[in-house]
């Protein structure tokens, strides 16, 4: 479990090295997936690397404002809303999703920022262990995306860039 920043409790995964579970902007079911490489000593790069997992989970977690601004500059708010069109419209602004969610059209961004939770996060050290790269799976509560994730990656560096929408 995640708890003041350090994180406890990794469990070897079958694809990937470790796998836990987290809490980052009040999520507390948030999935958490290191990856060392297949022929890494697991544990030796788990202790070696723990505050730099615990410095990248910090920094995701204190920038939430940046991710949202982010997202929202590449128009996510407008294809949320192409997303949502094609659910069951209730009246003229009001659209009701899958698992029985009224969602308002237009998003605001007040409404994107509190409806935005991270799914999973993979932290894959893999190809340069002194700059790792983290991607997330962002989700929405409401869904405006029919159970998909965004996918955003952020380098070594904090550099943020917009991947696509998955299932």
């Amino acid at each position: 479990m995640f708890d003041n920043k350090e994180i406890v409790d990794f469990k070897d995964a079958d694809y990937f090295s470790y796998e836990t579970q987290c809490s980052l902007w009040n999520n507390e079911k948030l999935s958490l997936i290191i990856d060392f490489g297949q022929e890494a000593d697991k544990s030796k790069m788990l202790s070696k690397h723990i505050n730099k997992i615990n410095d990248i989970l910090s920094w995701i977690d204190n920038n939430k404002d940046k991710i949202c601004t982010f997202l929202i500059s590449k128009d996510i708010i407008k294809i949320a809303e192409e997303w949502v069109k094609t659910s069951e419209k209730i009246d003229e602004n009001t659209y009701q999703n899958s698992m029985m969610q009224n969602i308002n059209i237009p998003i605001t961004e007040s409404d994107f920022f509190n409806s935005i939770y991270i799914d999973t996060i993979l932290i894959d050290f893999d190809e340069d262990e002194n700059r790792p790269d983290t991607t997330l799976h962002i989700m929405f509560n409401p869904d405006y995306f029919k159970q998909h994730s965004l996918i955003l990656y952020i380098d070594g560096d904090n550099n943020l860039e917009y991947g696509d929408i998955t299932a």
